[in-house]
């Protein structure tokens, strides 16, 4: 997934962890009615702010999807396909030389 979905993701990861965990700054202990009554709207809104989020990303992950589909991408990569690892060599290589090359 591109860079995008991942700071969307941990975006999501983020809002949902507060929202679960976190206890506002401000908070003081108040009668529960009175305490749900004044909490309410804040509650909602972190929840239509996680939910929004989540939306957000599944409909990334979807398009994500269709694009690699459209481009005929059926299998992804992994660091042990040869290819990865001759480019990976050869990349090692090359900046191996570029730092002899500035020596001499």
């Amino acid at each position: 997934m591109g860079l995008f979905h991942t700071s969307l993701s941990a975006k999501y990861d983020d809002a949902a962890s507060l929202f679960r965990t976190q206890t506002p700054q401000d908070y003081h202990f108040i009668a529960p009615e009175q305490s749900y009554a004044s909490n309410l709207s804040l509650t909602r809104r972190a929840d239509g702010g996680r939910r929004h989020l989540r939306e957000q990303r599944d409909r990334l992950v979807v398009e994500i999807a269709q694009l690699e589909d459209r481009m005929n991408l059926h299998s992804r990569w992994t660091l042990l396909w040869n290819s990865h690892l001759t480019t990976i060599f050869h990349f090692v290589l090359v900046c191996y030389c570029l730092a002899l090359w500035t020596i001499l």
